[in-house]
């Protein structure tokens, strides 16, 4: 069985925890750059960025060119600055990463939080550079823990967690959460003969998600 994270394990409105300075840039313009990519998309990470900066007081300010990139953030000129946000992949991807950052974001992932790097994409001669990072995390349903362990009950041996988070926050919200989930890797495709069954569907059946 396979089983969504956010919105089926988790309550799906995940919240904006700290807003951390890595250069010279302030939370506010951090927070303000990061709300106006963000603003284009409905992502439930790129929603919780744009309320807490409403909630914060910056004002939002207008981004151009928006382009999501698939599973990994986004980018948009603000200002005629071209900028980015986005998960640890893509800032290894725009080649941004550093000792530093990967020292600064293994201690967030280590706390099961996801992580959203915010900052200048590299392009023409600018080298790029990470200006800050937003810590963000989900409520985990209630009732999750205990519908998985029905499902485990039913004889259903295997459930997996498909996850964008990176390798060291989803072993560590495995640890956090569950006594009945463990990590493991990425699984082959089903073989023929496998039922596979939608999870938000199983667990309404069982009475255990409202909608």
């Amino acid at each position: 069985m396979w089983a969504d994270k956010t919105g089926t394990i988790t309550e799906g409105k995940p919240r904006v925890f700290d807003v951390l300075p890595f250069a010279n840039a302030s939370t506010e313009e951090i927070l303000r750059i990061a709300a106006a990519i963000d603003s284009h998309s409905t992502h439930p990470l790129a929603l919780a960025v744009v309320r807490h900066a409403k909630d914060s007081g910056p004002s939002l300010e207008h981004a151009e060119n928006y382009r999501a990139i698939n599973g990994k953030g986004a980018e948009a000129t603000i200002a005629g600055h071209a900028y980015f946000v986005g998960n640890h992949r893509l800032a290894h991807e725009l080649g941004v990463c550093s000792d530093k950052l990967e020292a600064r974001l293994a201690g967030i992932e280590s706390q099961a939080k996801s992580v959203v790097i915010v900052g200048h994409r590299p392009h023409a001669d600018c080298a790029g550079e990470v200006l800050g990072i937003l810590t963000v995390g989900d409520a985990i349903r209630p009732n999750a823990a205990e519908a998985l362990r029905r499902i485990h009950a039913f004889g259903i041996r295997k459930v997996v967690m498909p996850s964008g988070d990176n390798t060291r926050t989803k072993p560590c919200f495995f640890r956090s959460r569950f006594s009945v989930m463990r990590p493991c890797g990425w699984p082959s495709l089903p073989t023929p003969g496998t039922t596979l069954l939608v999870v938000a569907n199983a667990l309404r059946l069982l009475g255990k998600i409202r909608q």
